[in-house]
């Protein structure tokens, strides 16, 4: 059960509200008994000529605001994630989203956050590894690695959903030197909008926002549509490398 927010921005002073709104979801979920998202967070953010990935075992509204700031000024594509945890054992900065995996032929690299629970030993036994090591949603992002993000990629780890499958994906072409920002969402219950990715829009910035994010952007007056059909796969940007 996470939080989460992808973005495609021009770097606008709207980029600090937006990683505002998460912040104080991860506060205070509305939507799930006030709960708090305080399992770690992390951040990947791809701009012309650098990429860095951050993960923190801190909860990401005890962060200071020098943490959690994003590029002004330049363009950039961005996911930010604030988790909560399902094993209380698996918790700190090395379980915390994003996760990156290469793949195989070594041409493209996918930066993966994930929210919702996926059959940890249905896709451990797929890329014939070991289960009791991994998180769910580390597994979902080596078996994008490996099978690439496809349409039968996606129906198989739909197989594998208990809850939902919401993904923020950074995929990074090394041969054309661009990176594309996807989002996807699918959920097992049709009533079940908790899981739901909205459009947000403010300025030079478009994203994606998990419901309790939309929902603080909406009321910073942020344009909030959505969600995004079940299933669909969709690209919120890209930017060149160089």
């Amino acid at each position: 059960m996470c939080r989460m927010l992808g973005a495609r921005s021009e770097g606008g002073d709207e980029a600090g509200e937006l990683a505002g709104c998460l912040v104080e979801a991860a506060r205070r979920d509305h939507r799930y008994g006030n709960a708090q998202h305080r399992d770690g967070w992390g951040a990947a953010v791809v701009m012309r000529g650098r990429v860095y990935v951050l993960r923190s075992g801190r909860a990401i509204y005890e962060e200071g605001p020098d943490a959690i700031s994003l590029p002004r000024g330049t363009g950039f594509l961005a996911i930010l994630h604030a988790r909560m945890a399902s094993e209380a054992s698996k918790v700190g900065p090395q379980y915390s989203h994003p996760y990156e995996a290469l793949a195989e032929e070594g041409k493209a690299l996918y930066i993966v956050a994930h929210n919702g629970f996926v059959d940890v030993a249905s896709i451990a036994r797929r890329l014939g590894v070991s289960p009791e090591a991994f998180v769910d949603s580390e597994l979902v992002a080596m078996f994008l690695g490996r099978a690439g993000l496809d349409e039968d990629a996606l129906l198989t780890l739909h197989e594998a959903t208990r809850t939902a499958l919401d993904l923020l994906i950074i995929r990074i072409d090394r041969i054309a030197d661009e990176a594309t920002l996807y989002g996807y969402s699918y959920w097992k219950r049709d009533d079940d909008l908790y899981y739901a990715l909205y459009w947000v829009r403010w300025g030079s910035t478009l994203a994606l926002a998990s419901s309790t994010v939309a929902d603080l952007c909406a009321r910073r007056g942020w344009n909030v549509d959505g969600p995004v059909g079940e299933g669909r796969l969709v690209e919120v940007g890209r930017i060149p490398l160089r």
